[in-house]
């Protein structure tokens, strides 16, 4: 039987970050760069992207590996999404 894809097994924190680009096409879910064709900018000058826990893994360690628990966010909202939670703590 085919797992769906809410019950395919993540083991490690890698595999949870490639899924989260991936679904996510490479694209920031905040301000929504880059452009569609993420693979056809030079690699030297593609923005980072990141996978980055909705809920802090301190806070919620059982849903390190979720699917749901995961976003993409370019370096820079990354950066900015963690000093405003740091200032709001």
């Amino acid at each position: 039987m085919k797992k769906r894809s809410s019950e395919i097994t993540i083991k490690n924190l890698s595999t949870w970050r490639k899924l989260i680009l991936e679904r996510d096409k490479y694209q920031c879910q905040e301000c929504g760069m880059p452009h569609k064709d993420y693979f056809s900018i030079p690699k030297k000058l593609r923005p980072k992207m990141e996978a980055h826990h909705i809920i802090a893994i301190y806070k919620a360690p059982h849903l390190i590996f979720e699917m749901a628990n995961g976003i993409t966010l370019c370096r820079f909202c990354h950066r900015a999404k963690h000093a405003k939670k740091e200032k709001d703590e």
